[in-house]
């Protein structure tokens, strides 16, 4: 049977509200895989002991033969099981001679456990016995800072942070406990992060004046960001850095150790690279770039890339990606999601987008659903594009990719979620496929996932695009009896939850105006306008004050312009706010994404990592996305020659087994440096070009950590 033409067996009009309303007693037709491979169950009573076992719900099944082994043999099975499941789960810490001779060995050990396990509290309370008996060392302040920071940003919890921040500063400024530079750059980052300036700089002007057991470059390093988020001028942070090679470049003046890069460490390079990047000034950033690729191709902290993909236009994130997935450190999740994000919205391109997935996955970046989902939007948005370009494409070419998709992420380690349903649902109403809604929220069921506020809410809209005002009705109705019954699932859930769940389910969360908004434009829309007014005075018991005044207002002004403005200022809004799915080029074509999936479906699969030296599909990627053949990487070309008379101050750095040492991703320390400078200049050439541009056209850069902003004509906001 034609999948696209699959419906369910029961009428549209109650499907929604019999499956979401009554989860666990609903049987579902058979597994449709015309969306997803999932072919679980969901429904049906839970059989604990098989048929005639007349067991009890937890009751566990004797096993005669086990009961009548030796006693023996029944205790070297429990010495093997509870070696299992206690040593690989336990946290012993090392303590030293002298430390179990001590009489503060308890404590100690306690300390380091409460550390190993973030139990900041517990720590903290240990450290005020062992603060002043001497015992702690330097790896202990260090752990101790560094597990702070971390529990800082895992809890934003700031009184009591700065609290245990400030005793450490006291203590350590006293010389009642030993140092450690890490300790100082823990301590100075998550001051900066709180926004404690004044006490930041006052530790720092401490800092400057001691040695290396509290003092090194990286500690300058973290002075130099902080004075960068103090908006302090650069020149202060030019002379800081200036300052620090003066003092760890073995006696050498500071211009010799600028050209000559000798023992300069990353963590300083990451600093200035952020005072310059903040400051404006992008060349001098490059060369700190630079520098760090030829000193550490393989090495260079991920910070340093992430500087340059949040704060540097569209083109240049893109090609400073690729720089870090050669060089086999890809990107975090979360910085690659925003990357992927802002280039859907700039050029939405899908091919663009497969081929940034391909790239991240080869070099090792982990995955995750929100990329799916991006990539899941994008095919179903691409069939009216292949279907005009080709008018024998059908629905289900494309929905056999979405099957590989699955199959392909799943096997990855990524699995359904709720995400990649509701962006099916949603695009399937803007395709005006009422069929395709069905078949989304039945695969939906068969995962056993649990419905969050935004899946309700993608299919009033999606009912809207359709124009089935009674289906608008029901998937409101069922929405508000799974809101009162506990089926509903958080939209913050960061995990997929099953309906059986407890931890999943909230229940009674107030009602946002997201929500009623929803319903007010569904069913204006399908012309519906009664149901909107009556509901809303149903729920006024239950909202906030304010939240029913916004509703009324919005429900009076869409019934008065009427269904046709109210669609055109809709799409509008989804057009100034970026929400619009990936889209194809005119001249893409079916088997050019075919190809796509194919390619990235073989690097899943691929038991090791990419070969960026020779997989033609990993090339180089410039800044609009497009491959470029990577042949200046072999020695003998115009190029190399070129780099060896601007770079001879590393012949002997590229030569012997070191140079011939091949990184994660297949690409020589030697070639990785070629590469390196190669891109740099690339990058170098893209900030001249884009500056000229700038002034008249638009630009997408990503000013922060949070999200991308469209700056045109120099204006940030």
């Amino acid at each position: 049977m034609n999948p696209a033409s699959r419906l369910f067996t029961r009428s549209g009009r109650t499907i929604a509200r019999s499956v979401f309303a009554n989860p666990t007693t609903t049987s579902t037709p058979s597994t449709c895989t015309a969306v997803s491979p999932c072919s679980s169950e969901v429904g049906g009573k839970r059989n604990y002991g098989g048929p005639g076992s007349g067991r009890k719900p937890g009751q566990k099944k004797e096993n005669k033969q086990r009961r009548d082994r030796p006693e023996k043999v029944k205790d070297k099975e429990k010495e093997k099981t509870r070696k299992g499941t206690t040593v690989a789960e336990s946290i012993v810490p090392k303590l030293a001679l002298h430390e179990l001779r001590s009489v503060y060995s308890q404590e100690i050990f306690v300390f380091r456990c409460d550390l190993e396990t973030l139990q900041i509290a517990g720590a903290m309370k240990t450290y005020e016995t062992l603060r002043s008996v001497d015992i702690l060392t330097h790896d202990d302040i260090s752990n101790l800072c560094r597990q702070l920071h971390t529990h800082y940003r895992l809890h934003r919890d700031r009184a009591q942070t700065f609290k245990h921040i400030l005793q450490l500063l006291n203590d350590l400024e006293k010389h009642i406990i030993p140092g450690h530079p890490l300790a100082s750059v823990h301590l100075l980052t998550c001051l900066k992060e709180m926004g404690e300036f004044d006490v930041a700089h006052k530790f720092w002007t401490w800092l400057e004046m001691q040695e290396e057991e509290f003092t090194d470059a990286r500690v300058y390093g973290a002075a130099i960001e902080l004075f960068a988020a103090m908006e302090k001028p650069l020149e202060e942070t030019e002379a800081l850095y200036t300052a620090a090679l003066m003092r760890y470049s073995e006696g050498l003046s500071a211009s010799t150790a600028k050209a000559s890069n000798l023992t300069t460490r990353s963590m300083l390079l990451q600093g200035i690279c952020t005072a310059r990047i903040l400051a404006g000034n992008w060349e001098a950033a490059y060369e700190a770039l630079d520098t760090c690729l030829r000193l550490y191709p393989d090495r260079v902290p991920s910070r340093i890339y992430e500087l340059f993909i949040y704060h540097r236009p569209l083109p240049e994130a893109v090609l400073t990606f690729y720089t870090a997935c050669r060089n086999g450190s890809p990107p975090l999740p979360k910085v690659f999601q925003a990357l992927l994000s802002a280039v859907n919205r700039d050029s939405g391109d899908l091919i663009t987008l497969f081929r940034l997935v391909t790239v991240y996955a080869a070099a090792g970046g982990k995955l995750r659903h929100e990329s799916l989902t991006t990539l899941l939007q994008g095919l179903l948005a691409s069939y009216p594009t292949l279907k005009s370009a080709d008018p024998t494409v059908k629905l289900d070419d494309v929905l056999e990719l979405v099957n590989t998709l699955f199959a392909e992420f799943s096997a990855a380690g990524v699995s359904p979620h709720t995400h990649h349903f509701n962006a099916i649902i949603s695009q399937a109403g803007r395709l005006n496929h009422e069929p395709l809604i069905l078949m989304a929220l039945k695969d939906f069921l068969t995962t056993g996932l649990a419905p969050t506020p935004t899946t309700f809410r993608s299919m009033l809209a999606a009912f809207e695009k359709v124009g089935n005002a009674s289906q608008v009705r029901e998937t409101w109705k069922t929405y508000c009896s799974s809101r009162a019954e506990g089926f509903l699932a958080s939209d913050a859930t960061k995990t997929s939850a099953s309906l059986a769940s407890p931890d999943a389910v909230q229940r009674e969360a107030p009602w946002t105006i997201v929500d009623l908004k929803t319903l007010i434009r569904a069913c204006v829309l399908t012309k519906n306008g009664d149901f909107a007014t009556t509901e809303l005075d149903r729920l006024r018991p239950e909202l906030e004050p304010h939240v029913f005044d916004e509703a009324h207002t919005y429900l009076t002004w869409a019934l008065q312009i009427g269904p046709e403005e109210l669609t055109k200022m809709i799409a509008k809004s989804e057009a100034k706010h970026g929400r619009t799915a990936p889209r194809c080029a005119p001249d893409v074509t079916l088997p050019a994404l075919q190809a796509s999936v194919r390619t990235l479906t073989e690097v899943l699969r691929a038991p090791t990592l990419g070969d960026f030296s020779r997989d033609e599909r990993l090339a180089f990627i410039d800044g609009e996305g497009a491959p470029v053949p990577d042949v200046a990487a072999r020695e003998g070309t115009p190029m190399w020659t070129v780099y060896e008379k601007l770079c001879g101050a590393f012949k002997k750095d590229l030569k012997g087994e070191e140079a011939k040492r091949r990184i994660a991703t297949g690409v020589t320390l030697r070639q990785a440096r070629f590469l390196n400078w190669r891109s740099v200049n690339r990058l170098l050439a893209m900030a001249v070009e884009g500056q000229k541009r700038r002034a008249d056209e638009g630009w997408v850069v990503l000013r922060d950590r949070a999200h991308w902003t469209i700056g045109l004509k120099g204006v940030k906001k």
